[in-house]
């Protein structure tokens, strides 16, 4: 039973731990005043990963390896000369998701942002790469915001039995399924293939 709580709010990080009595109490609050979007503690090495959305400043991203000091490390990123399916130069708006990869794969992480773009690291975050073949999707001119106005992904899941499987749920375009660790996608939201499939056969 995990004895800390990470929660992300829109004023900061709180911490709480559940002490010798059995009670959970505040502990720690980090970045008071900053929109914390996602929060990930990665049982593999102990580290701690925060996403910051800085308004003016943009997405950050911060990792603690001792559960006190916060350093940054690498913000997922488009390359300059990204476009979005309108054609229309694009930029991460916020990390929306994060996910560790798989036991065997001591270093990767995985990140969901707005727009619904899905990034890799295979260095625990001094670097990210998009995920071109889902970016790349035809499918993607159908996605469209829930709540923000463009879509995101949202969740990530990695399979525990097989890291090469992953899933991922945008809102709102569906949910996609890689098994060869991104080579392809395939959607796995029927009712949405099933309207949408026609159009890009």
């Amino acid at each position: 039973m995990a004895e800390r709580i990470y929660i992300a709010t829109r004023k900061g990080l709180i911490i709480l731990a559940r002490g010798h009595d059995g009670r959970w109490r505040i502990v720690q609050t980090d970045f008071l005043g900053d929109a914390v979007t996602m929060v990930l503690p990665d049982a593999r090495d102990g580290r701690v990963y925060a996403a910051l959305r800085l308004g003016h400043f943009g997405p950050k991203l911060r990792r603690t390896r001792d559960g006190e000091t916060w350093e940054e490390c690498a913000t997922p990123a488009f390359a300059p000369a990204a476009t979005d399916t309108a054609e229309k130069p694009v930029s991460v708006d916020q990390i929306w998701s994060l996910e560790t990869g798989g036991r065997n794969e001591a270093r990767t992480l995985w990140a969901g942002t707005i727009p619904g773009a899905l990034f890799y690291s295979r260095d625990g975050g001094d670097s990210w790469k998009l995920m071109e073949s889902l970016w790349d999707r035809p499918e993607r001119k159908e996605w469209f915001g829930g709540g923000y106005d463009q879509p995101g992904i949202h969740s990530i899941c990695v399979d525990p039995r097989d890291a090469r499987r992953v899933a991922v749920a945008l809102s709102c375009g569906g949910v996609w399924v890689t098994e060869d660790a991104g080579t392809s996608w395939q959607p796995r939201a029927q009712a949405w293939h099933r309207r949408h499939a026609g159009h890009y056969a």
